[in-house]
C-alpha cells in the first residue's frame, strides 16, 4: 500500500464488537478453539487468539446473543453446566469458564 491508505476493513458506522473468552478454572486461555456468536437467526463461528479471546464484529448491537463452544477441549466441561452462555444486561463481553471433566 502506498501514501495513507487504510488497510483494516471499514466498519458500519453502528457495528458492535463482542468479545467471548473462553478460560479454565485457574484463568488459562483456551487459544484454538472455535466459539459461536449465535441468535435467533444464526450463528457465527470464530477461533479463540492465544489470549482465549473470540472477537465478533458484527452489523449492529443486539440483545440475543449468545455464545458456545462448538467442540470442548478434551477432558474438560462447562463449569457452569449450561451450554449456551448469554451476554448480562448490555455486556457486549463474554467468559465461558471450563473445567476439568470428572
Amino acid at each position: 500500500p502506498q501514501g495513507n491508505e487504510e488497510t483494516t476493513p471499514s466498519q458500519p458506522a453502528d457495528a458492535a464488537v463482542y468479545k467471548v473468552t473462553v478460560v479454565d478454572e485457574a484463568g488459562n486461555p483456551f487459544a484454538g478453539i472455535v466459539v459461536q456468536l449465535c441468535n435467533d437467526t444464526g450463528c457465527n463461528p470464530c477461533v479463540t487468539d492465544e489470549n482465549g479471546t473470540a472477537t465478533y464484529v458484527v452489523a449492529e448491537y443486539r440483545d440475543d446473543y449468545h455464545a458456545n463452544v462448538t467442540q470442548l477441549p478434551e477432558g474438560y466441561e462447562y463449569a457452569s453446566g449450561e451450554v449456551e452462555h448469554y451476554f448480562e444486561g448490555d455486556a457486549t463481553e463474554l467468559t465461558i469458564v471450563l473445567k476439568a471433566a470428572a
